[in-house]
Protein backbone atom coordinates (compact mmCIF):
# COMPACT_ATOMS: atom_id res chain seq x y z
CA UNK A 1 0.00 0.00 0.00
CA UNK A 2 1.06 3.60 -0.34
CA UNK A 3 2.77 4.86 2.79
CA UNK A 4 1.73 8.22 4.24
CA UNK A 5 4.81 10.29 4.96
CA UNK A 6 5.63 13.51 6.71
CA UNK A 7 9.02 14.99 5.88
CA UNK A 8 12.13 16.10 7.68
CA UNK A 9 14.13 19.30 7.31
CA UNK A 10 11.46 21.34 5.54
CA UNK A 11 13.67 24.38 5.70
CA UNK A 12 15.14 25.37 9.06
CA UNK A 13 12.79 25.83 12.06
CA UNK A 14 12.77 22.97 14.51
CA UNK A 15 9.46 21.24 13.82
CA UNK A 16 7.91 18.31 15.60
CA UNK A 17 5.33 16.14 13.89
CA UNK A 18 3.50 13.66 16.00
CA UNK A 19 1.96 11.32 13.44
CA UNK A 20 -0.37 8.50 14.36
CA UNK A 21 -0.43 6.38 11.21
CA UNK A 22 -2.95 3.67 10.68
CA UNK A 23 -1.41 0.98 12.86
CA UNK A 24 0.68 2.78 15.44
CA UNK A 25 2.40 5.91 16.63
CA UNK A 26 5.36 7.59 15.02
CA UNK A 27 7.05 10.62 16.52
CA UNK A 28 9.19 12.70 14.19
CA UNK A 29 11.52 15.56 14.98
CA UNK A 30 13.19 17.47 12.19
CA UNK A 31 14.83 20.79 11.47
CA UNK A 32 14.23 23.34 8.75
CA UNK A 33 17.62 22.72 7.16
CA UNK A 34 19.31 21.44 4.01
CA UNK A 35 16.38 22.29 1.77
CA UNK A 36 18.66 21.70 -1.18
CA UNK A 37 18.54 17.97 -0.69
CA UNK A 38 14.91 17.84 -1.81
CA UNK A 39 16.16 18.44 -5.31
CA UNK A 40 18.55 15.51 -5.30
CA UNK A 41 16.50 12.79 -3.65
CA UNK A 42 13.98 10.70 -5.52
CA UNK A 43 10.64 12.38 -4.81
CA UNK A 44 8.37 10.23 -6.93
CA UNK A 45 7.51 7.04 -5.09
CA UNK A 46 7.99 8.68 -1.70
CA UNK A 47 8.26 12.43 -1.18
CA UNK A 48 10.53 13.43 1.67
CA UNK A 49 12.61 16.57 1.80
CA UNK A 50 15.52 14.82 3.52
CA UNK A 51 16.43 12.08 5.98
CA UNK A 52 12.94 10.71 6.57
CA UNK A 53 12.66 9.17 10.00
CA UNK A 54 9.04 8.07 9.93
CA UNK A 55 8.43 4.39 10.63
CA UNK A 56 5.09 2.68 10.22
CA UNK A 57 4.38 0.09 12.87
CA UNK A 58 2.54 -2.66 11.00
CA UNK A 59 2.22 -4.92 13.99
CA UNK A 60 -0.59 -3.21 15.90
CA UNK A 61 -4.15 -2.61 14.76
CA UNK A 62 -4.86 0.57 16.70
CA UNK A 63 -4.35 4.24 16.17
CA UNK A 64 -5.28 6.75 13.49
CA UNK A 65 -4.09 8.74 10.53
CA UNK A 66 -3.37 12.24 11.76
CA UNK A 67 -0.58 14.69 12.26
CA UNK A 68 0.11 17.60 14.54
CA UNK A 69 2.78 20.12 13.63
CA UNK A 70 4.45 22.11 16.38
CA UNK A 71 7.09 24.70 15.57
CA UNK A 72 9.51 25.65 18.31
CA UNK A 73 12.17 27.73 16.57
CA UNK A 74 12.88 29.58 13.34
CA UNK A 75 15.67 31.07 11.32
CA UNK A 76 15.98 32.23 7.74
CA UNK A 77 15.10 29.75 4.99
CA UNK A 78 17.81 27.95 3.06
CA UNK A 79 20.69 29.63 4.88
CA UNK A 80 24.04 27.95 4.23
CA UNK A 81 22.44 24.65 3.31
CA UNK A 82 24.08 23.92 -0.02
CA UNK A 83 27.43 22.59 1.13
CA UNK A 84 27.05 19.28 -0.67
CA UNK A 85 24.67 20.15 -3.50
CA UNK A 86 25.28 23.80 -4.40
CA UNK A 87 25.75 24.06 -8.15
CA UNK A 88 26.99 20.50 -8.42
CA UNK A 89 25.09 17.34 -9.02
CA UNK A 90 26.30 14.13 -10.60
CA UNK A 91 25.86 15.46 -14.11
CA UNK A 92 27.91 18.58 -13.42
CA UNK A 93 30.65 16.71 -11.58
CA UNK A 94 30.93 14.20 -14.40
CA UNK A 95 31.18 16.93 -17.00
CA UNK A 96 27.79 16.14 -18.53
CA UNK A 97 26.97 19.85 -18.85
CA UNK A 98 28.77 22.04 -21.34
CA UNK A 99 29.13 25.71 -20.44
CA UNK A 100 26.76 26.77 -23.22
CA UNK A 101 24.13 24.13 -22.37
CA UNK A 102 20.80 25.44 -21.07
CA UNK A 103 19.85 24.18 -17.60
CA UNK A 104 17.13 24.92 -15.08
CA UNK A 105 18.17 26.08 -11.62
CA UNK A 106 16.35 27.08 -8.44
CA UNK A 107 17.68 30.32 -6.96
CA UNK A 108 17.05 31.28 -3.34
CA UNK A 109 17.45 34.95 -2.36
CA UNK A 110 18.41 36.24 1.06
CA UNK A 111 15.21 38.07 2.05
CA UNK A 112 13.12 36.05 4.50
CA UNK A 113 10.23 33.98 3.18
CA UNK A 114 6.56 34.12 4.12
CA UNK A 115 7.02 30.94 6.17
CA UNK A 116 9.72 32.63 8.24
CA UNK A 117 7.33 35.47 9.02
CA UNK A 118 4.48 33.06 9.68
CA UNK A 119 6.52 31.21 12.27
CA UNK A 120 7.26 34.47 14.06
CA UNK A 121 3.60 35.48 13.81
CA UNK A 122 2.21 32.30 15.40
CA UNK A 123 4.60 29.42 15.89
CA UNK A 124 1.89 27.13 17.25
CA UNK A 125 -0.28 27.48 14.12
CA UNK A 126 1.72 29.26 11.45
CA UNK A 127 -0.83 28.52 8.71
CA UNK A 128 -3.05 31.28 10.15
CA UNK A 129 -0.60 33.87 8.85
CA UNK A 130 -0.95 32.96 5.17
CA UNK A 131 -4.45 34.48 4.87
CA UNK A 132 -3.57 37.75 6.60
CA UNK A 133 -3.08 41.16 5.01
CA UNK A 134 0.53 41.13 6.20
CA UNK A 135 1.21 37.92 4.29
CA UNK A 136 -0.36 39.27 1.12
CA UNK A 137 1.74 42.41 1.35
CA UNK A 138 4.86 40.34 1.97
CA UNK A 139 4.18 38.31 -1.17
CA UNK A 140 4.03 41.58 -3.13
CA UNK A 141 7.26 42.77 -1.51
CA UNK A 142 9.08 39.52 -2.26
CA UNK A 143 7.82 39.55 -5.84
CA UNK A 144 9.14 43.08 -6.34
CA UNK A 145 12.46 42.04 -4.80
CA UNK A 146 12.66 39.08 -7.17
CA UNK A 147 11.76 41.26 -10.15
CA UNK A 148 14.60 43.64 -9.31
CA UNK A 149 17.05 40.75 -9.19
CA UNK A 150 15.80 39.20 -12.42
CA UNK A 151 16.05 42.53 -14.24
CA UNK A 152 19.70 42.72 -13.23
CA UNK A 153 20.38 39.46 -15.07
CA UNK A 154 17.96 39.81 -17.97
CA UNK A 155 20.79 39.09 -20.45
CA UNK A 156 21.74 35.91 -18.63
CA UNK A 157 18.39 34.41 -17.65
CA UNK A 158 16.55 32.92 -20.61
CA UNK A 159 13.26 32.02 -18.91
CA UNK A 160 11.55 32.01 -15.51
CA UNK A 161 9.10 29.33 -14.45
CA UNK A 162 7.93 29.13 -10.83
CA UNK A 163 8.22 31.91 -8.25
CA UNK A 164 8.52 30.84 -4.61
CA UNK A 165 7.57 32.95 -1.61
CA UNK A 166 6.48 30.43 1.04
CA UNK A 167 9.21 27.88 1.77
CA UNK A 168 11.86 30.17 0.36
CA UNK A 169 12.20 33.47 -1.43
CA UNK A 170 13.26 32.49 -4.92
CA UNK A 171 12.43 31.24 -8.40
CA UNK A 172 13.32 28.69 -11.05
CA UNK A 173 15.24 30.03 -14.04
CA UNK A 174 16.71 28.73 -17.25
CA UNK A 175 20.24 29.84 -18.13
CA UNK A 176 23.48 28.57 -19.57
CA UNK A 177 25.36 26.26 -17.25
CA UNK A 178 28.46 28.43 -17.57
CA UNK A 179 26.52 31.42 -16.18
CA UNK A 180 25.33 29.71 -13.00
CA UNK A 181 28.38 30.94 -11.10
CA UNK A 182 27.40 34.56 -11.81
CA UNK A 183 24.23 34.13 -9.79
CA UNK A 184 25.99 32.22 -7.03
CA UNK A 185 28.45 35.07 -6.54
CA UNK A 186 25.73 37.71 -6.11
CA UNK A 187 25.33 38.96 -2.53
CA UNK A 188 21.55 38.75 -2.80
CA UNK A 189 21.75 35.00 -3.43
CA UNK A 190 21.70 32.41 -0.67
CA UNK A 191 21.84 29.34 -2.88
CA UNK A 192 21.57 28.01 -6.41
CA UNK A 193 20.87 24.39 -7.25
CA UNK A 194 20.35 22.61 -10.54
CA UNK A 195 16.95 21.13 -11.27
CA UNK A 196 16.53 17.42 -11.87
CA UNK A 197 13.81 15.31 -13.45
CA UNK A 198 12.15 12.33 -11.75
CA UNK A 199 10.60 9.40 -13.56
CA UNK A 200 6.90 8.70 -13.17
CA UNK A 201 6.05 5.71 -10.94
CA UNK A 202 5.02 2.64 -12.88
CA UNK A 203 2.02 0.43 -12.28
CA UNK A 204 2.75 -3.26 -11.64
CA UNK A 205 0.78 -6.37 -12.49
CA UNK A 206 -0.17 -7.94 -9.15
CA UNK A 207 -0.71 -11.30 -10.84
CA UNK A 208 2.97 -11.72 -11.65
CA UNK A 209 5.09 -13.92 -9.39
CA UNK A 210 7.72 -11.21 -8.83
CA UNK A 211 5.25 -8.80 -7.19
CA UNK A 212 5.25 -8.89 -3.39
CA UNK A 213 1.94 -10.07 -1.99
CA UNK A 214 0.69 -8.79 1.36
CA UNK A 215 -1.75 -11.36 2.72
CA UNK A 216 -2.06 -10.00 6.27
CA UNK A 217 -4.99 -7.74 7.26
CA UNK A 218 -5.90 -6.66 3.75
CA UNK A 219 -9.04 -6.49 1.64
CA UNK A 220 -9.17 -8.53 -1.55
CA UNK A 221 -7.99 -5.37 -3.34
CA UNK A 222 -4.72 -5.54 -1.39
CA UNK A 223 -5.51 -2.39 0.61
CA UNK A 224 -4.92 -2.55 4.36
CA UNK A 225 -8.10 -3.48 6.23
CA UNK A 226 -8.65 -0.64 8.70
CA UNK A 227 -12.27 -1.59 9.46
CA UNK A 228 -11.61 -2.13 13.17
CA UNK A 229 -9.58 1.09 13.56
CA UNK A 230 -11.71 3.68 15.36
CA UNK A 231 -10.36 6.64 13.40
CA UNK A 232 -11.36 7.07 9.76
CA UNK A 233 -9.46 10.23 8.77
CA UNK A 234 -12.14 12.72 9.79
CA UNK A 235 -10.78 16.25 10.05
CA UNK A 236 -7.57 15.63 8.10
CA UNK A 237 -6.25 16.56 4.66
CA UNK A 238 -3.81 14.24 2.92
CA UNK A 239 -1.77 15.63 0.03
CA UNK A 240 -1.00 13.37 -2.93
CA UNK A 241 1.90 14.49 -5.14
CA UNK A 242 1.70 12.20 -8.13
CA UNK A 243 0.48 11.84 -11.71
CA UNK A 244 -2.91 13.41 -10.98
CA UNK A 245 -6.41 12.11 -10.31
CA UNK A 246 -9.49 10.93 -12.17
CA UNK A 247 -11.92 12.87 -9.98
CA UNK A 248 -14.89 11.27 -11.75
CA UNK A 249 -13.97 7.82 -10.40
CA UNK A 250 -16.66 6.35 -8.17
CA UNK A 251 -14.16 5.95 -5.31
CA UNK A 252 -14.14 9.74 -4.79
CA UNK A 253 -17.86 10.51 -4.98
CA UNK A 254 -18.66 9.70 -1.33
CA UNK A 255 -18.20 12.98 0.51
CA UNK A 256 -16.64 13.19 4.00
CA UNK A 257 -18.93 13.66 6.95
CA UNK A 258 -18.36 15.57 10.16
CA UNK A 259 -15.95 18.47 10.57
CA UNK A 260 -14.03 19.37 7.43
CA UNK A 261 -10.39 20.34 7.78
CA UNK A 262 -10.44 22.36 4.54
CA UNK A 263 -13.42 24.29 3.16
CA UNK A 264 -13.82 26.42 0.04
CA UNK A 265 -13.79 29.71 1.98
CA UNK A 266 -10.38 28.79 3.37
CA UNK A 267 -9.03 28.02 -0.10
CA UNK A 268 -10.38 31.35 -1.36
CA UNK A 269 -8.68 33.23 1.47
CA UNK A 270 -5.32 31.71 0.55
CA UNK A 271 -5.44 32.32 -3.21
CA UNK A 272 -2.80 35.05 -3.20
CA UNK A 273 -0.37 32.80 -1.31
CA UNK A 274 -0.54 29.81 -3.66
CA UNK A 275 2.26 29.14 -6.12
CA UNK A 276 -0.54 27.74 -8.29
CA UNK A 277 -2.14 31.18 -8.47
CA UNK A 278 1.10 32.86 -9.43
CA UNK A 279 1.76 30.34 -12.19
CA UNK A 280 -1.74 30.60 -13.66
CA UNK A 281 -1.49 34.39 -13.57
CA UNK A 282 1.78 34.24 -15.52
CA UNK A 283 -0.02 32.06 -18.07
CA UNK A 284 -2.69 34.75 -18.41
CA UNK A 285 -5.38 32.82 -16.53
CA UNK A 286 -7.43 33.84 -13.49
CA UNK A 287 -7.48 31.07 -10.89
CA UNK A 288 -10.43 30.95 -8.48
CA UNK A 289 -11.42 28.84 -5.51
CA UNK A 290 -14.08 27.19 -7.70
CA UNK A 291 -11.30 25.99 -10.01
CA UNK A 292 -9.29 24.45 -7.17
CA UNK A 293 -12.08 23.13 -4.92
CA UNK A 294 -13.48 20.10 -6.75
CA UNK A 295 -15.61 18.88 -3.84
CA UNK A 296 -15.48 18.38 -0.09
CA UNK A 297 -13.61 15.12 -0.81
CA UNK A 298 -11.16 16.85 -3.18
CA UNK A 299 -10.86 20.37 -1.69
CA UNK A 300 -7.76 21.29 -3.68
CA UNK A 301 -6.42 20.14 -7.05
CA UNK A 302 -3.86 21.73 -9.36
CA UNK A 303 -1.49 20.64 -12.12
CA UNK A 304 1.93 22.14 -11.34
CA UNK A 305 3.52 20.62 -14.42
CA UNK A 306 1.06 22.01 -17.00
CA UNK A 307 -0.04 25.07 -14.98
CA UNK A 308 -3.80 24.60 -14.81
CA UNK A 309 -6.42 23.17 -12.44
CA UNK A 310 -7.10 20.13 -14.62
CA UNK A 311 -5.49 17.18 -12.84
CA UNK A 312 -6.86 14.41 -15.06
CA UNK A 313 -3.86 12.08 -15.44
CA UNK A 314 -2.05 10.58 -18.39
CA UNK A 315 -0.99 7.72 -16.08
CA UNK A 316 -3.32 6.28 -13.43
CA UNK A 317 -0.80 5.85 -10.62
CA UNK A 318 -2.00 8.95 -8.74
CA UNK A 319 -5.62 7.79 -8.90
CA UNK A 320 -4.63 4.39 -7.50
CA UNK A 321 -2.67 5.99 -4.67
CA UNK A 322 -5.51 8.34 -3.75
CA UNK A 323 -7.92 5.42 -3.75
CA UNK A 324 -5.69 3.42 -1.42
CA UNK A 325 -5.45 6.37 0.96
CA UNK A 326 -9.06 7.51 1.11
CA UNK A 327 -11.26 6.14 -1.66
CA UNK A 328 -14.61 4.41 -1.07
CA UNK A 329 -17.09 2.70 -3.37
CA UNK A 330 -18.65 -0.75 -3.81
CA UNK A 331 -15.27 -2.32 -4.66
CA UNK A 332 -12.65 -0.05 -3.06
CA UNK A 333 -12.25 0.79 0.61
CA UNK A 334 -9.26 2.97 1.39
CA UNK A 335 -7.43 3.24 4.69
CA UNK A 336 -8.87 6.61 5.79
CA UNK A 337 -12.14 6.86 3.90
CA UNK A 338 -13.35 10.07 5.58
CA UNK A 339 -10.15 12.04 4.96
CA UNK A 340 -10.02 14.85 2.42
CA UNK A 341 -7.55 14.49 -0.47
CA UNK A 342 -5.56 17.41 -1.87
CA UNK A 343 -4.20 16.60 -5.32
CA UNK A 344 -0.90 18.05 -6.51
CA UNK A 345 -0.20 16.88 -10.06
CA UNK A 346 3.54 17.13 -10.75
CA UNK A 347 3.82 14.97 -13.89
CA UNK A 348 3.04 16.61 -17.21
CA UNK A 349 0.62 15.20 -19.75
CA UNK A 350 2.94 16.36 -22.52
CA UNK A 351 6.48 15.68 -21.29
CA UNK A 352 8.15 12.83 -19.46
CA UNK A 353 9.03 13.05 -15.77
CA UNK A 354 8.49 15.52 -12.94
CA UNK A 355 10.72 18.57 -12.62
CA UNK A 356 12.26 19.72 -9.35
CA UNK A 357 10.80 23.20 -9.68
CA UNK A 358 7.26 21.82 -10.07
CA UNK A 359 7.60 19.54 -7.05
CA UNK A 360 8.87 22.43 -4.95
CA UNK A 361 5.93 24.60 -6.03
CA UNK A 362 3.55 21.84 -4.95
CA UNK A 363 5.29 21.49 -1.60
CA UNK A 364 4.98 25.25 -1.09
CA UNK A 365 1.22 25.00 -1.42
CA UNK A 366 1.08 21.95 0.85
CA UNK A 367 2.55 24.16 3.57
CA UNK A 368 0.16 27.03 2.81
CA UNK A 369 -2.82 24.70 3.07
CA UNK A 370 -1.48 23.14 6.27
CA UNK A 371 -2.05 19.55 5.11
CA UNK A 372 -1.66 16.80 7.68
CA UNK A 373 0.40 14.40 5.60
CA UNK A 374 2.13 14.29 2.23
CA UNK A 375 2.30 11.20 0.04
Amino acid sequence: MSQLLTYRQLARPIVQIVGILQQGKTQLKFTKKRIAQIFTLTLVAVLALTNLVGVVNAGQKSGAISAKIEVTNTTNVANSVMDQHLLVNDEAQNGAYADDELVWAVVSLNKKSVLDSALQYNASDYTQYFATYQAQEQVKELTAYQNQFLAKYDKVIKAVSHRYTTLLNGFAVQLKYGDVGLLEADKQVQSVILSEKYNAPKMTDSTKDDVTQNLVDVYYTGIYDSSDVAYDGTGTVIAVLDTGLDATHTAFQQQPTGKLALEKDRVASLLTSFEATKRSTEEGDVLTADDLYYSDKIPFAYDYADNDPDVYPKENHGTHVAGIIGGKDDKITGVATNAQLAIFKVFSNYEEGAQTEDILAALNDCVVLGVDAIN
